[in-house]
């Protein structure tokens, strides 16, 4: 029964088939094989597209991340002054009021970009943290915040910053970046980098408030020397995991080897080395406290801002790098594309020659017997193309030329039978008029 169904489909089939003309078959070919075309193609654009919005997903982050990195910098900066300040330091109350001007303003720039981040967390994590310095200036100008939880609650707000920096990289998915070069530059200027500064910072503002109170005569607790030495073990550490992300940068993209960022880095290691040896001589080590405050302060700050330095370089050559990538995606994509396009665009001329090899040589076959249905004997095909549709031409003009043959043949056989049965008949009309000499041709 299934075999007799199958057999009666497939008879179904090429009768509805064997009803189209030549022309309707190659069309209904075209149009089966155009899916076929059409849906590696678009998936094709499709990935291509993917990758390309996501290396701009990935740039877009980027602002927001470096006002971060930026607000961590200034909050550290006001909290090594405000320890400085509060330890008897009157020297640094400008530059501290001045800081605390521009952290504000980091701050409404900040709350600007949140509101384009699609992310509720980020959002809500923001609008928490963004409300924190503000009451911590307030506590500075009401003269209500001593040197200890001035110290906590800058660390705290420094904390929740890379807490929100780690959230925002996640979000734009510069966490998930699949080249190598530019992953481990992430690694470092997003992540390494802005945990480099803080126990450099931690000890600005440790090491500030504890040499300031020295010049004011106060006595320096021990646990002030170890926590400075802490610190220190923490930031070399931090050194180390920046400087193997670096030489992974360069190990994996060699030209970035050459350029500028190899010489901020090396500059970056040389004031962070200074930086530990000045805590370790001047505070941890040292029998007296004698090094003054002011100038630790600045000491410290320039090599935080060396950091920072790094941090921008690495950033800036980040961006370089993501920008290379869109504009080659996009490239690629225009070329692949392009590429696709053509090869549809031959695929179907030669395909349309194909179809016309066919149909040409098919309609004058069909014309010429037409003509030779209407009584033009000398009607032939004489196709001069070498497949199978030419020797059926030739074959056809071969029997037509056959049957011609054998007419004219069978045509001068009877001219001759009759010329003969007339020969015949005049014989035979002589010879009944009495004329015996008569001789009938044979």
């Amino acid at each position: 029964m299934t075999g007799g169904g199958v057999s009666r489909s497939g008879a179904g089939l090429f009768g509805v088939l064997g009803r189209l003309k030549l022309w309707q078959k190659f069309a209904l070919l075209g149009i089966i094989l155009a899916p076929a075309v059409a849906v590696p193609t678009y998936q094709f654009y499709a990935a291509s597209q993917e990758d390309v919005e996501f290396a701009k997903t990935e740039e877009r982050g980027l602002a927001p991340s470096l006002l971060l990195m930026k607000l961590v910098q200034l909050t550290q900066q006001h909290r090594g002054m405000t320890a400085g300040v509060l330890a008897g330091n009157e020297g640094l109350a400008g530059a501290r009021s001045d800081k605390e001007a521009e952290k504000k303003q980091a701050i409404g720039k900040m709350d600007e970009l949140v509101k384009g981040i699609a992310d509720k967390a980020v959002a809500e994590s923001w609008n928490k943290t963004k409300t924190v310095f503000p009451r911590i200036a307030q506590d500075i100008a009401n003269r209500t915040l001593d040197g200890r939880a001035n110290f906590q609650r800058h660390t705290d707000l420094v904390a929740d910053y890379m807490v929100l920096l780690d959230a925002v990289v996640d979000h734009y998915k510069l966490s998930l970046d699949p080249d190598a070069h530019t992953y481990h530059l992430i690694q470092a200027s997003l992540v390494g980098l802005p945990a480099l500064t803080e126990p450099f910072g931690q000890m600005r503002a440790v090491g500030t408030g504890v040499l300031a109170a020295k010049e004011g005569g106060k006595a320096i607790a021990e646990a002030q020397r170890a926590r400075v030495a802490a610190l220190s073990a923490a930031g070399a550490r931090e050194l180390e995991f920046v400087k193997r992300s670096m030489e992974k940068v360069f190990r994996e993209s060699p030209a970035l080897a050459k350029g500028k960022l190899p010489e901020a880095l090396k500059a970056t290691e040389a004031e962070t080395k200074a930086m530990l040896d000045l805590a370790r001589k001047e505070i941890v080590e040292a029998q007296t406290l004698s090094f003054d405050s002011t100038e630790f302060f600045n000491r410290y700050t320039q090599g935080i801002d060396q950091q920072f330095t790094l941090t921008d370089a690495a950033t800036t050559t980040l961006k370089e790098q993501l920008d290379g990538k869109i504009a080659d995606l996009r490239g690629r994509q225009l070329v692949q594309s392009a590429t696709i396009v053509g090869l549809i665009v031959v695929a179907t001329l030669l395909a349309f020659a194909v179809a016309r090899s066919v149909l040409r040589p098919v309609s004058h076959l069909q014309a010429t017997m037409e003509s030779l249905r209407q009584g033009d004997t000398s009607a032939r095909a004489r196709l001069a193309s070498t497949d199978e549709i030419g020797v059926l031409g030739r074959q056809f003009d071969t029997m037509v030329d056959e049957r011609e043959a054998v007419a004219a043949k069978i045509k001068k056989e009877n001219d001759l039978l009759n010329e003969s049965i007339i020969d015949i008949l005049r014989s035979v009309s002589k010879l009944s008029q009495g004329d015996l000499t008569i001789h009938a041709p044979v």
